[in-house]
């Protein structure tokens, strides 16, 4: 079997790449077929949400939700981690859901350009931002997280929060500080969501999942959660390559942990 850890693009594309789709429908079918089990594999994604009757792909899902947030760039003082916890003049820079902070201002175009510089990725890490009536700034990791552990700053891998006020020299108020924080949270969170929808497609298109009653003589309950296959409420049933039935939700909660049939 050949497959790439490129993420299923759009049916049209499908002809012309090597992807953990095109393993599950076989490297000789043609667009239709492919077109086909991109279809289905986006079906069974669709019966995972909450209000998705429509079968769409992950990103077409999000579409209009996709926009990314305006750029935004000021001076703020921010609160060191170590014992002191003194207050330094630091640049800032919101973009694509990431915020970039330096001694130094921060290149707008191209942040990574600036070595010397500290950076929050929104998608790595669920966060939250708040404010309290002295001016003050926060941004944390929400109950049960932590900071990536890949993250570019010293409070990385733990709960600390980053602390933050307005500077004498600011020119921007703490009301479009926050409204921004908040846009660019909400961005990295939907682009956490849309590549962890990616992964799923990615997973069930490996397994050759297929929707699938199960047949009469079955044990008509789910092997996962036994609970039984079918009735109100049951949701969507599907099928492995090799025979087994299961509950969309429960194979797709598998899936996240491994690529194979739960009971082979």
């Amino acid at each position: 079997i050949r497959c790439s850890s490129v993420a299923p693009k759009a049916p049209s594309d499908l002809a012309t790449m090597e992807s953990p789709l095109a393993c599950a429908v076989g490297p000789d079918a043609g667009e239709a077929a492919q077109r086909r089990g991109y279809a289905s594999c986006c079906a069974l994604i669709s019966q995972l949400e909450v209000n998705s009757p429509v079968a769409r792909t992950p990103r077409e899902q999000s579409q209009d939700q996709l926009a990314e947030p305006g750029t935004y760039a000021g001076i703020m003082s921010k609160q060191c981690a170590h014992v002191q916890r003194c207050w330094t003049r630091r640049h800032f820079l919101l973009k694509a859901g990431c915020l970039h902070w330096s001694s130094q201002a921060v290149p707008i175009n191209r942040p990574g350009d600036l070595v010397q510089r500290k950076c929050i990725d929104f998608s790595r890490t669920r966060c939250e931002v708040l404010a309290d009536d002295d001016g003050r700034i926060t941004i944390r990791p929400v109950a049960g997280s932590r900071w990536h552990r890949a993250e570019q700053h010293s409070r990385a891998n733990t709960t600390e929060p980053i602390c933050m006020k307005m500077h004498p020299s600011a020119k921007n108020p703490e009301e479009d500080w926050l409204r921004h924080f908040q846009e660019h949270i909400a961005y990295g969170q939907l682009v956490r969501r849309l590549r962890e929808e990616d992964q799923k497609v990615r997973r069930f298109a490996i397994m050759g999942l297929e929707e699938a009653p199960p047949p009469p003589d079955l044990d008509p309950t789910c092997p996962v959660c036994l609970d039984a296959l079918t009735g109100e409420g049951a949701g969507a049933v599907v099928r492995t390559p090799c025979g087994h039935h299961f509950h969309a939700s429960c194979v797709g909660e598998w899936t996240s942990r491994c690529a194979a049939c739960p009971m082979c």
